[in-house]
């Protein structure tokens, strides 16, 4: 503790200099090779599969979202990589500063993925950011549509590449395979996206690099599709940039603040150290020559130590510096995005007003959405008016491709995408509640699933022949399942998947309503569990979750009281009834229909005891209860 003490400016500098790790190269990023920014390729308009699917093929938004999501998890986890080569996979480059290149999350698509409709790429990415940095669907989705468009832009521009992204970086890549093709035949095994990244830290607004992402190219794209939409999007990326200038002025705050703390700090001991000098000076003639080295050998540690917290402050003050810098770059980038929208001073005519100009509350996805940019403006709104034009994932409805991606679940989960034309109406009459993707032969399911915004997958390759709890890698025994408790003071929590040999948690149930103790596998893809029926609390029911999506497929109808545990005998389950202000033992199917239920009330904390043909249990009042194992009638 002696070090939180005397240097407190060392934790702020972890909490807040570390979002900004990478300030310099950050204030030139847009000056990296504007040359090729200034080229001008082609339109950007992607090719997507038309044509018919078959049923088996078909996929949630869920499923799709969920696909990126557990890889965006495992690397907030701290992974380097993760997924299968032959699949979906993602590789984080992160390494020592090289100039003002930057660092990178490469997305691959291996020869094995289907997806087959830029929509749904855009859902997958999305996930992925959601999982790996923790933005809201919102931003994810607009980023996504951002990394899209900034890939097909660079596309086989290799001089780009090389110019713009550190060594460890380019070295992942080769220059067939760098970007993304606009035709979705040439995306298996050809496709290695980046995603330009600036703090990678997850929860702040600047993880991902918003600059590189925005440049002239990418803009221009942007201009070319619809008028209202285009411009939507590029509010939104303002507004963004706004939130990173935010929060880069409040860190910087917090910096300057425990910098003067230390200052006056360092001024106070050195003072202290001045007059421990002068007293050693006075007192050496009567000193031993022993105590008078200790002494000097003792100011001279702490002098020292003034003299490297000195140079820290200084480090301090650089990032703090560079930390205000940033919030001016962004500042100034919003502002000069905002005028080039719209040819206005950013008062708020340029589309961040009272949404007049279809641009408004919902241009960051957060709107009403009655004029098709509100809440899914970005692709990332409630689906109840979809979130586009059908033709990208985010506009007025057709794809319904909204933030629901991660709330609808399912219980399949395989990793197939889709092209909206395949299986959902032309007519945009989709709510956005359950609509579905097509894609991928299910034989080559990534067992991906609907998970909350902190779970996380290994997204393996397939599952273990014998239908079990593996989940493979290019063939390699990754994790099995588990349970986790989500607070001390309560049983329940999460159903989890993790690394048999390292126990790093890859994948999580989107709820934490699971009491643990009552987890029972009763085959090798099914849960029997009892659970709250929200986190909130409520009633406590029977549920079945499939191990491979961590989804709740089926719910009892009986209440289940707090405290029961979960008994197996002979097939059939036990557990302890709420009715009428009493408990009861009830026995349950595999099915969680209720087939019998004792007539005595028992003890709330009562065991129950298989003994030959009997359960041997308590009532109410603490006696002895002999039941009958099938009926629940009491034994005589």
């Amino acid at each position: 503790m002696k070090n939180l003490k005397v240097y407190p400016i060392q934790f702020v500098y972890l909490l807040f200099v570390g979002l900004f790790f990478s300030i310099p190269g950050m204030l030139q990023s847009q000056q990296v090779d504007r040359s090729e920014l200034d080229k001008g390729l082609g339109q950007i308009e992607f090719q997507n599969y038309t044509g018919p699917t078959a049923p088996a093929q078909v996929n949630t938004r869920s499923q799709i979202w969920n696909i990126g999501y557990p890889l965006g998890a495992a690397i907030r986890g701290g992974a380097q990589r993760n997924g299968g080569t032959n699949r979906y996979f993602v590789i984080h480059s992160v390494t020592p500063p090289e100039g003002n290149k930057l660092d990178a999350d490469i997305f691959g698509l291996g020869p094995g993925v289907g997806v087959d409709h830029i929509r749904n790429l855009r859902l997958i990415i999305q996930g992925y950011l959601e999982g790996a940095y923790n933005y809201s669907a919102q931003d994810a989705a607009l980023l996504a549509e951002y990394i899209t468009i900034y890939n097909a832009v660079f596309r086989e521009n290799w001089n780009y590449f090389t110019n713009t992204y550190k060594t460890a970086v380019v070295q992942q890549l080769t220059p067939e395979r760098a970007g993304l093709s606009t035709r979705f035949s040439d995306w298996p095994g050809r496709t290695l996206i980046l995603i330009p990244l600036n703090n990678a830290t997850a929860g702040s607004a600047s993880a991902v690099d918003t600059s590189a992402l925005s440049g002239s190219q990418v803009v221009e794209e942007m201009r070319r599709s619809d008028e209202d939409e285009g411009a939507a999007r590029r509010t939104a990326m303002a507004d963004l940039k706004d939130r990173e200038a935010e929060e880069a002025e409040e860190a910087a705050r917090r910096l300057r603040e425990a910098i003067a703390a230390e200052e006056a700090r360092i001024a106070a001991e050195r003072a202290a150290l001045d007059a421990e000098r002068e007293r050693l000076a006075r007192e050496r003639a009567r000193l031993s020559a022993e105590e008078a080295a200790a002494r000097q050998a003792e100011l001279d540690r702490k002098a020292k130590e003034l003299a490297d917290r000195e140079a820290a402050l200084a480090r301090d003050r650089e990032a703090a510096q560079g930390a205000e810098d940033f919030a001016d770059q962004k500042r100034s980038e919003a502002q000069s995005d905002r005028q080039d929208i719209t040819g206005t001073d950013g008062d708020g005519s340029d589309g961040s007003g009272d949404g007049s100009d279809g641009s408004g509350d919902g241009s960051d996805g957060s709107g009403d959405g009655s004029d098709g940019s509100g809440d899914g403006s970005d692709g990332s709104g409630d689906g109840s008016d979809g979130s586009g034009d059908g033709s990208d994932g985010s506009g007025d409805g057709k794809d319904g491709a909204g933030s629901q991606a991660g709330q609808d679940g399912s219980d399949d989960a395989s990793d197939s995408e889709d092209d909206g034309a395949k299986d959902e109406s032309e007519d945009g009459e989709d709510s956005g509640e359950d609509s579905e993707e097509s894609g991928d032969d299910p034989d080559k399911s990534d067992n991906a699933s609907q998970t909350g915004k902190d779970a996380s997958s290994d997204s393996g390759d397939g599952e273990d022949e014998e239908g079990g709890f593996v989940v493979r890698q290019d063939g390699v025994p990754m994790g099995v399942v588990g349970m986790v408790i989500a607070a001390r003071n309560a049983p329940y929590g999460y159903i989890v998947r993790v690394n048999s040999e390292t126990g790093e948690e890859f994948q999580r149930s989107a709820f934490n309503t699971v009491n643990i103790r009552t987890v029972i596998f009763i085959d090798n893809k099914t849960i029997l569990a009892l659970a709250r029926e929200s986190q909130a609390g409520g009633a406590i029911h029977f549920v079945k979750i499939n191990t491979d999506t961590l989804t709740i497929t089926e719910q009892g109808d009986d209440d289940i009281h707090a405290d029961s545990l979960l008994w197996e005998k002979n097939g059939s389950y036990y557990a302890m009834i709420s009715s009428g202000g009493n408990l009861y033992i009830g026995r349950f199917d595999n099915n969680l229909t209720l087939q019998a239920q004792s007539s005595i009330a028992i003890h709330p904390y009562a065991g129950i005891n298989f003994q030959g043909l009997l359960i041997l249990t308590q009532r109410d009042d603490g006696r002895v209860l002999l039941l009958d194992p099938v009926d629940l009638k009491e034994k005589q």
